[in-house]
């Protein structure tokens, strides 16, 4: 026992002083400039999917340690695989300085039925400027510092008009977060009548008559049917919809063209290239947006608003009454038709994101979050909006609607059927983030204050690294002599040996260590 216990107390020393050497451990922290944090859980325990790069909005009142208008709050996601902190994206859509500010996250991972973990860091006492409300140019696949998604695709489908609040001459259609659709202005068709099957991802509205796609892939109007544009459409392949001035268009999944409705001018005729990625009907004439850049055109053609484009670089198209604008990969817009009032011009900022035609003017969405319009502005229709958070827009016959990242939307130009006014209810959809149901809920911690690594103990002095080398020449003596004492080793002296070299590397380990 006494020998075993010999062998065993190096190997215990061992154990303690390696640690001692080293040191302790420091407590992860993402960045020691931010001297406060808060975890923030994101609960996703009442819904069965697992959501990715998902938009989160969060409430963040004013601490005493926060810069007075928010602009040093990061936001980091706590990655339980890898066990570490990694910066994400975020944007303040509003604020009040000292008291509250209003943040969009994305959130990399959310598991299903589960949670996930965030961090809000603060109190960066040296100015920083904020991170939050950029966006990105065309280009790009985000916008406001990457939290919202700007998808090529979506774009593309939507046809140039991703907002979801569609205006025609006298009545304006919201397209809201839940599904429904809400109208108001002129009804004397019931065109502006609400649709609340809560299924629809998209809105059209036409001269007097509205459309709905489904999540279903089929399209259910109403409205003026006349001459059957109001028909429903029950192929359960359309991906887009447009509706123009008494014909519906349907984008469908194979890349063709459905039309129905007024014919006259050839504008109801249907598209068979199979290569359409967007669509958009006017008056009496319809282009699509080719997949190879190009647009093509039919119907009437007196202005020239049914001719085809074929720059090649085209992304969205929009058309009204007499004149067509096409979205541009480079930011611009070309326009071409009737341009009496300006309205045909093209726009060369190179910042545009989407277009869209009215009745005799023409607006285009900027990625700095403003509106500018052009054209006739008889009735203020072509104000600009300068509000920098717009992020779609609606051309009507004589009014022009915004939709706002607050889910309001906004409106100007001719009321009389109260088509201009604004909608408060906070829920139009946005075509730029994601939705789930139910949306995740979030609860923030306790503040926690940045903790230095505590000091490790000091090395040992000169005079205990020079008694180490003597344990070590004494232990090597001993060890010989053991040697020549016992000629025939035994179990007892063989572990009595052992013991003895293991202390010898121990004294050896450590006095390199230190």
């Amino acid at each position: 026992m006494k020998n075993i216990c010999f062998f065993l107390i190096p190997i215990i020393l061992c154990l303690l002083t390696i640690p001692t050497a080293y040191g302790n451990g420091t407590v992860t922290w993402w960045n020691i400039s931010w001297q406060y944090r808060r975890s923030i859980t994101i609960d996703n325990t009442a819904n069965s999917n697992a959501l990715k790069d998902y938009q989160v909005s969060i409430n963040i009142s004013y601490d005493s340690h926060m810069q007075p208008d928010f602009s040093d709050i990061r936001f980091t996601w706590y990655n339980e695989s890898s066990g570490e902190e990694v910066e994400i994206p975020y944007w303040i859509q509003s604020k009040s300085d000292s008291n509250w500010a209003y943040v969009w996250i994305k959130v990399p991972e959310i598991p299903a039925n589960s949670y996930t973990i965030v961090y809000v860091y603060y109190g960066n006492s040296t100015p920083v400027t904020s991170k939050s409300r950029m966006w990105n140019n065309i280009a790009h696949l985000g916008i406001y510092g990457g939290v919202l998604d700007y998808d090529i695709n979506k774009m593309q489908r939507y046809t140039g008009k991703i907002m979801t609040a569609a205006a025609w001459s006298g009545r304006t259609c919201v397209l809201l977060s839940n599904g429904n659709v809400h109208c108001y202005g002129y009804n004397d068709h019931g065109e502006a009548n609400d649709y609340t099957g809560g299924d629809a991802i998209e809105v059209s509205t036409g001269g007097a008559h509205t459309c709905a796609l489904l999540s279903n892939s089929n399209i259910h109007c109403w409205g003026d049917n006349y001459y059957g544009q109001s028909n429903d459409y029950t192929g359960g392949d359309a991906i887009g919809v447009s509706a123009g001035g008494a014909h519906t268009c349907a984008l469908l999944s194979n890349g063709n063209v459905h039309c129905w409705g007024r014919n006259n001018y050839g504008q109801a005729n249907d598209y068979t290239g199979g290569d359409a990625i967007g669509i958009a009907a006017g008056d009496y004439h319809t282009c699509a947006l080719l997949s190879n850049g190009n647009v093509h055109c039919w119907g009437w053609n007196y202005y020239g608003q049914a001719n085809d484009y074929t720059g090649g670089d085209a992304i969205g198209v929009s058309a009204k009454h007499h004149h067509t604008c096409v979205l541009l990969s480079n930011g611009n817009v070309h326009c071409y038709g009737a341009n009496d009032y300006g309205e045909a011009n093209d726009y060369t900022g190179g910042d545009a994101i989407e277009v869209s035609v009215g009745y005799r003017h023409t607006c285009v969405l900027l990625s700095n979050g403003n509106v500018h319009c052009y054209g006739a502005n008889d009735t203020g229709q072509a104000n600009d909006y300068t509000g920098g958070d717009a992020i779609g827009i609606a051309a009507g016959g004589l009014h022009t609607c915004v939709l706002l990242s607050n889910g309001n939307v906004h409106c100007y130009g001719y009321n009389y059927w109260g088509q201009s006014n604004d909608y408060t209810g906070g829920d139009a959809m946005n075509p730029f983030r994601k939705y789930t149901s139910p949306e995740p809920s979030f609860s923030i911690g306790i503040e926690e204050k940045y903790q230095p690594p505590p000091t490790p103990p000091p090395k040992p002095t000169s005079f205990i690294k020079s008694m180490l080398g003597l344990g070590i020449l004494v232990s090597f003596l001993f060890f010989v002599l053991s040697l020549i004492s016992s000629p025939e080793i035994s179990v007892e002296g063989l572990l009595k040996i052992i013991g003895i070299l293991t202390a010898i590397l121990i004294l050896i380990l450590t006095y390199e260590i230190l």
